[in-house]
Order: C-alpha cells, then structure tokens, then sequence
C-alpha cells in the first residue's frame, strides 16, 4: 500500500448512483490517491484518513498485524502533514516504535509512535452506533464481509519534537469527519455485524 497524496485538488467531480439516482457533481476538492499491490487482507487492521479544510493538515493511518509463515508481526503506515509547520512525517516499522490500544467496541483507537527526531501521539474515536453494519472488501474469492467503518469519527493528534529537556509539543490538531475502519480480529467480537455471515477469507474469522 502506498499513498501518493493526501491532499490533491480536484478540478471538478462528478458521482453518479445508480441504483438510487442520486447524482453529486462539483468544481473544487480535495482527494487522495494511493496504490494498493495486496491479494488479500491481514489477520487484523484499523485505516484512517482526514483532511482539514482550514489549514491543509491531513493524516492517514494504517496499521495492525501481518501474517508471515503462520506469525503475526505488528506493522504500520502512519503519514501526517501539516503546511502550517511546513512538516511532513512518515513512519513505519524501519523507522519507528509504536504502541497501540484498539478497542472497536467503544470505537476508540489510542497509539503512539516514536521516530528518531518526532513523536505523535493520537486518538481516533467513534460513535459505536455508527460501525454497525457490516462491509464488503476485494479478495481473492470475491467481495466479502470483512470490516465496518464510520465516517464520523474524530481524530485528536499531538505532534512532539524532541529537544535537549525531552519532547516538545509544537502543534496540536482536531480533525472532525475522518473516516475509521476495524477490520479482522479488530472488529469488536460482542458486537460483530460481519459474524453471521460465517465467513472466512484467508485468516479472517468471523
């Protein structure tokens, strides 16, 4: 999965549903645009996604465990940008420490990830009423049931620098509408939409 931008301008748009015939159409945006090389999903993940109209910061989140000879190995992809500190970080696994608490049930995510020179700590959280339904992702065996999702989650992000007294704080952010996905063993098991489809794709049990 690669994530070539988070914040594009988009010229004009036009989405058409037709099963509904509801029709959107506009002249002004912003879009992302990523690439994705899988065949199939992880054991477990959460994705999230936001951009801020006011001042052009935006963060996209991805992260859980991968499968690897029958092993689960946590791994990540977390981006923020923020143009107002002229900053844009990257982390993954090769450059950062991260430590997580996931608890779709409450619809709240809580990590913090550690690079040589910048840390942010952040929270996602969502009405849990909103992650009721069950949704259908692309595998090798077709669209199955596979995550549920909100788009009406907030993101709560605290970005640190170190210095010679430890971290600094040099910007805090609110994000409002950001999309949250729970996906496999992350979707909560008291509440899960997706087990009675009785579904499994690869290591996904529901």
């Amino acid at each position: 999965w690669f994530v070539y931008s988070l914040g594009s301008k988009v010229l004009s748009y036009k989405w058409h549903n037709a099963a509904t015939g509801e029709s959107l159409q506009g002249f002004s945006g912003r879009a992302h645009q990523e690439k994705n090389w899988g065949k199939g999903f992880p054991p477990a993940w959460i994705w999230s996604e936001c951009y801020d109209f006011d001042s052009g910061a935006n963060f996209a989140v991805s992260l859980g465990v991968l499968e690897l000879f029958h092993v689960n190995i946590p791994a990540h992809l977390i981006g923020y940008r923020s143009p107002s500190l002229n900053l844009s970080l990257n982390f993954r696994p090769t450059n950062s420490i991260l430590e997580k608490s996931i608890n779709s049930c409450s619809g709240k995510t809580h990590v913090t990830v550690m690079g040589l020179i910048h840390k942010v700590v952040f929270e996602l959280q969502t009405d849990p009423s909103t992650l009721k339904t069950c949704l259908l992702g692309p595998t090798e065996q077709g669209f199955v049931p596979v995550c549920i999702e909100s788009y009406n989650s907030v993101g709560i992000f605290y970005i640190y620098r170190i210095s010679a007294f430890g971290y600094k704080l040099i910007e805090k952010r609110t994000f409002q509408r950001c999309a949250l996905e729970f996906g496999g063993d992350y979707i909560c098991s008291e509440k899960n939409p997706c087990k009675s489809e009785n579904n499994r794709v690869g290591n996904l049990k529901f």
